[in-house]
């Protein structure tokens, strides 16, 4: 039994998106204070990406593409996501920009 190209490329997406929210949902830092904004946006980030991975393995009995790299960019976009919440270990702070907002 052969995958389609276009299935291989859905479940690996959805490894990834599990990835993602596991190491999202794993962080956790006793020594850092309390910053609820961050907390928030690192909650819907694990549950968005938790949802789009159930999404996409209930979907998949359904799946019939017009072409099998219908879903490249899809996996290419989570793959972007992927590497740096790897690399910060699931910190959220580490990704947000450190800039100060100038307000004029």
């Amino acid at each position: 039994m052969q995958a389609d190209l276009g299935v291989v490329l859905v479940i690996v997406r959805c490894l990834m998106l599990v990835t993602i929210a596991v190491t999202l949902g794993r962080y956790r830092d006793t020594g850092a204070r309390y910053r609820p904004v961050v907390s928030i946006m690192a909650t819907i980030a694990a549950a968005t990406a938790l949802a789009w991975a159930v999404h996409s393995v209930l979907m998949l009995r359904q799946y019939q593409p017009a072409s099998s790299f219908s879903e490249l960019w899809p996996t290419a976009f989570v793959l972007c996501a992927l590497i740096p919440v790897i690399r910060a270990r699931g910190n959220v702070t580490k990704l947000l920009p450190r800039v100060k907002w100038i307000h004029s």
